[in-house]
């Protein structure tokens, strides 16, 4: 990845670090699997529809669509192959459902926790709503993922995680 984006971008800081938690891997890992240009345009695709998706169910209005690539944190996504716009549109589909899909919408935003700084923030919106089965079910989904997180990739991956956030 980082020799990768290096050629693409001549001034890429090399010192970015991978800074999600292994079960981030379990959502990203199936991009490994085919080469990184294709890879790439597949992930942009993805979640730049899933994004754009969600603007149209949150406003109801095709205009959404229009709107969605002038969001600030956009363009990091393209250049830098973030994953803003898709977790974006995770947190908007499990709000979207948490009232007539309590544990449907559990799934999203349990996987939010690939970004730690957002649990505590799905966290206490859950809670301050009294949407219990969505919170219960997403504090579940987190323990799952992290559980799965460590049958598939190891022990030594949290390790190595933990150690470079020192």
């Amino acid at each position: 990845f980082q020799a990768t984006l290096t050629h693409i971008l001549p001034h890429f800081d090399e010192r970015m670090l991978w800074m999600h938690p292994p079960p981030a891997m379990l959502g990203w890992a199936p991009f490994s699997a085919i080469p990184y240009t294709p890879a790439y345009l597949l992930w942009f695709a993805l979640s730049t529809g899933l994004y754009a998706w969600m603007g149209l169910k949150i406003t109801g209005s095709r205009w959404a669509l229009l709107a969605a690539p002038f969001f600030a944190g956009f363009t990091m996504d393209f250049v830098y192959a973030q994953n803003g716009a898709v977790l974006a549109a995770l947190l908007a589909g499990g709000l979207l459902l948490r009232k007539d899909y309590p544990l449907l919408a559990a799934l999203p935003l349990g996987y939010l926790t690939v970004k730690p700084h957002w649990a505590p923030v799905v966290f206490l919106a859950l809670l301050a709503g009294r949407h219990w089965k969505t919170l219960g079910a997403a504090l579940a989904t987190a323990i799952a993922l992290y559980l799965l997180s460590v049958l598939a990739f190891g022990v030594e991956t949290w390790s190595a995680f933990l150690a470079q956030l020192d």
